[in-house]
């Protein structure tokens, strides 16, 4: 008798984009695990359009931005919030 080969399903890790948007997309789990890594209290989140680009017409040079999350402190600081999953040495 044949053994039936075992299929292995693909690992999708948290930082993987559809993961890491279907999780920080539910703003009480988004809000939880930005204040571990950011170690302040977020007063307000903010979901910009998904992966929208934000051009700077007068610094035509430098690279467009793509708005993941948006967080405002109690401070009213804004803080523009990015995975990065490697280090390609182009980020200020």
């Amino acid at each position: 008798m044949k053994e039936t080969p075992k299929v292995i399903k693909p690992w999708y890790g948290f930082l993987e984009d559809q993961v890491l948007g279907e999780i920080m997309s539910d703003k009480k789990i988004c809000k939880y695990i930005l204040e571990i890594i950011l170690s302040f209290k977020i007063k307000e989140i903010y979901y910009p359009e998904k992966q929208k680009e934000v051009k700077d017409p007068k610094h035509r040079e430098r690279k467009d931005v793509r708005f993941d999350i948006l967080v405002k402190d109690y401070e009213h600081n804004l803080y523009d919030v990015e995975a990065q999953t490697t280090d390609k040495k182009d980020l200020g």
